[in-house]
């Protein structure tokens, strides 16, 4: 994944692409899990809570690494701005 990620440093359709995806992302409950939910049609309770904990949990990761990739790209950037001094 962090390979994957090499690719989108940066980029400003990207981060806010990103964003869009942890507003929609931000719990459980949020819009982006029960929309899977509604999708996969889950209609038991028990089974649909459990898919959106999933659901939540993978996303929640996937931005973790998103915002490591991305601090250390600017880590990266503004060690190098201050060799070029």
């Amino acid at each position: 994944m962090k390979l994957f990620l090499l690719f989108f440093k940066g980029n400003k359709v990207i981060l806010e692409a990103a964003e869009n995806v942890r507003n929609y992302f931000d719990s459980p409950k949020g819009l982006g899990p029960t929309s899977v939910a509604d999708f996969e049609g889950e209609d038991e309770t028990e089974a649909r809570e459990i898919q959106q904990r999933d659901v939540y949990e993978v996303v929640a990761l996937v931005l973790t690494e998103f915002d490591k990739a991305e601090a250390a790209h600017h880590a990266g950037a503004q060690g190098q701005a201050g060799e070029a001094r």
